[in-house]
């Protein structure tokens, strides 16, 4: 579990293995890209961090990701969030928390929902 201070034990619903189906949509136009696999999180270096890591089919196409999610930011009351995948692309999202056992992700055309 996480040490007290650095936000992190409010995430602790998501520490676990996941099924993981949904869509993405490239544009509100666009026919959804199913997306099913399996994600799994768990606490890292000296549970300072979240490990993010996921296997999943985007269509066609395997995809795998880690994601490192860092301390709170009590200021801005958002989490930051880390991604590299398997094609060498990398991104920062924030996340919020919206609701006990609702997460918020948000980044540069992305919007997800994780819910326990």
């Amino acid at each position: 579990m996480a040490k007290d201070g650095n936000g992190l034990q409010q995430l602790s619903f998501l520490i676990g293995k996941w099924k993981t189906v949904g869509e993405v949509l490239e544009s509100p136009k666009s026919k959804p890209l199913r997306i099913d696999g399996i994600d799994s999180y768990q606490w890292t270096l000296d549970n300072k961090f979240i490990l993010h890591e996921s296997q999943v089919m985007m269509g066609d196409a395997p995809t795998k990701v880690i994601e490192f999610i860092g301390p709170q930011d009590s200021l801005k009351n958002k989490y930051v969030l880390r991604a590299f995948d398997n094609t060498g692309a990398f991104l920062t999202m924030h996340g919020t928390i919206i609701n006990q056992g609702i997460f918020l992700v948000t980044g540069d055309k992305i919007r997800s929902t994780l819910q326990a």
